[in-house]
C-alpha cells in the first residue's frame, strides 16, 4: 500500500526496504496454499456479514496484460473501463456490502473456453457456483447482479436455493401480469410512466416464475430520459429495489481502487498461481483500508 510507483516486485521491495527475491519467495510462499488464502478472505466476510445486515456482489473484471501472451489462462474480454477488447485475464470477484463498506471475500479465474476446452465453466455458472457457497457459509441470503445474470435457470436456481436477488432486467423480456396483458416491459401498459413518475414496480409471471418488476427511469437530457428494469423475488416497494440495486456500484468502487491504487493489474508474473497471491494480497490491503473506515464510522 505505501509503494509509490508500480505495485510490481521491484517498486515493492523498493518501499518496504527489502530485497526483490524476498517479495519474490513471500508471493511464492503465499501461492502454494491458494485455498487457505481464500478461506481467511471468506473467514472475514463471514464475520462481518453475521452482524450487519448486507448483500453478496458478484461480477467479473478484465486484468489488461497487453504486453504478456504467456501468462497462464491468457485471454480476450471487454475492458469495463473504456469498452475496448484487450489482452489479459479476466477474474470473477464476490464482495460483501450493505452500501457503504465493501469486503471482496472471494475470486476465481475465468479461463477462456480455447484454454479450458472440455472443463470450460461459463461466468455465469461460475459465479453462481461461488455465490451459493458464500450465501450459505455466511448466512447472507441476498444477492445483487448485473442483467447477465438475469436468465431463466439463474432466476431459478435462486429460487430454489431461498436467495433473493435484485438485478437488472433486459427491457425486451415478456412478462403476463394479473390482468392478462403479456408484453415486453418496454411496451407494457403496466409499466408507462406518467409525466411526473419516475418509478414503477408490478408483480408477474416470468417462465412461470413470480418475479417483481421496477421500471426506473431518469432525465439525462432536456428532452432525453433513459430506463432502467430491475428484477426481485421479493415484494418490496419499487424505492428498495432500486436503492438496493444501487448498492451494486461498490464492487465496480473496488475494481477502481484495486487497479489505480493498489496495483491489481501489475503484477508481470507468469503464473497464475502468483498473479492469485497478488490478487488475494491486493484485496486482504483493500479489506484493511474498509476496516479502518468502519472504525472511523462506528460500526
Amino acid at each position: 500500500q505505501k509503494t509509490k510507483g508500480k505495485k510490481n516486485k521491484s517498486e515493492m521491495a523498493r518501499a518496504n526496504n527489502v530485497s526483490h527475491d524476498a517479495i519474490q519467495r513471500a508471493l511464492k510462499f503465499l501461492s502454494e496454499y491458494p485455498v487457505l488464502i481464500k478461506l481467511f478472505l471468506l473467514h472475514i466476510g463471514i464475520k462481518i456479514a453475521r452482524q450487519i445486515n448486507g448483500w453478496l456482489v458478484t461480477d467479473t473484471t478484465m486484468i489488461p496484460k497487453i504486453y504478456s501472451e504467456k501468462i497462464e489462462g491468457f485471454g480476450y474480454g471487454r475492458n469495463g473501463a473504456n469498452g475496448n477488447i484487450e489482452k489479459g485475464i479476466v477474474v470473477l470477484f464476490t464482495a460483501w456490502t450493505d452500501g457503504v463498506v465493501k469486503i471482496p471475500v472471494s475470486y476465481d479465474f475465468f479461463i477462456p473456453e480455447s484454454i479450458a476446452g472440455d472443463a470450460f465453466i461459463k461466468s455465469t455458472d461460475l459465479a453462481l457456483k461461488r455465490v451459493i457457497s458464500i450465501a450459505q457459509t455466511t448466512g447472507c441470503f441476498k444477492l445483487l447482479a448485473d442483467g447477465a445474470f438475469a436468465t431463466e435457470s439463474v432466476l431459478k436456481l435462486l429460487d430454489d436455493c431461498g436467495i433473493i436477488y435484485v438485478m437488472r432486467f433486459a427491457s425486451s423480456r415478456v412478462i403476463t401480469t394479473a390482468n392478462g396483458e403479456t408484453a415486453s416491459l418496454k411496451k407494457h401498459s403496466l409499466l408507462q410512466f406518467s409525466k411526473n413518475q419516475r418509478t414503477i414496480t408490478t408483480h408477474a409471471i416470468w417462465h412461470d416464475m413470480t418475479v417483481y418488476v421496477t421500471g426506473e427511469r431518469q432525465r439525462v437530457l432536456s428532452n432525453t430520459w433513459r430506463y432502467r428494469y430491475i428484477v426481485s423475488n421479493r415484494p418490496n416497494d419499487k424505492y428498495h429495489h432500486v436503492n438496493c440495486y444501487n448498492f451494486r456500484w461498490v464492487i465496480e468502487v473496488f475494481f477502481r481502487v484495486a487497479k489505480q491504487d493498489l496495483g491489481l493489474s501489475q503484477c508481470q508474473s507468469r503464473s497464475l498461481k502468483l498473479q492469485g497471491a497478488h490478487i488475494a494480497m491486493v484485496c486482504l490491503t483493500f479489506i484493511k483500508c474498509e476496516v479502518r473506515k468502519m472504525l472511523e464510522c462506528g460500526y
